[in-house]
């Protein structure tokens, strides 16, 4: 989904080791040209050669945040159909799935004031008439129970 941030890490700490050496080189030979590693719209570079990406790549673009009614579902007939484990979009349920009838499948979203940089992913659908809200998967139905509906704000994020 996103870039790992031990690779920009690792990336990073292999530039500023090889701006060392460089750095060193410069001594040795007085007509090596100057390095410079400068931050330029958000590159580290070296006279001019992009070496690494100095901003987080794993932190998702938010293209849309609003308030949301979210509910709350489980795995049980009454509240899906007669295949309660897989969703509308084929999967199988699991932590970090949501319904919703807004939102295209594979659309990432977070709820920041309530799971923080979690991110979940909308692979279900619901009944017509909840085209207005967002459906978290639980576990379990008390799960589902204990977390009601509660009106949320929802992080749409760039995929």
């Amino acid at each position: 989904m996103y870039a790992n941030p031990i690779i920009s890490v690792s990336l990073a700490l292999v530039s500023l080791v090889s701006n060392g050496f460089i750095s060193q080189y410069n001594t040795i030979d007085s007509n090596y040209e100057e390095t410079n590693l400068s931050p330029v719209d958000g590159l580290v570079t070296l006279n001019g050669n992009a070496l690494v990406q100095s901003t987080n790549p794993s932190t998702p673009i938010v293209t849309e945040s609003r308030v949301v009614l979210v509910t709350a579902y489980s795995s049980t007939p009454d509240q899906t159909d007669s295949t309660p484990f897989i969703t509308a979009s084929g999967s199988h349920v699991r932590d970090g799935i949501v319904a919703c009838n807004f939102l295209s499948f594979g659309t990432y979203v977070r709820f920041p004031d309530m799971y923080g940089d979690k991110v979940f992913v909308v692979e279900d659908r619901m009944a017509l008439r909840n085209s207005h809200k967002i459906d978290i998967w639980f576990n379990t139905r008390w799960e589902a129970i204990q977390f009601g509906a509660r009106n949320i704000r929802v992080e749409v994020l760039a995929t």
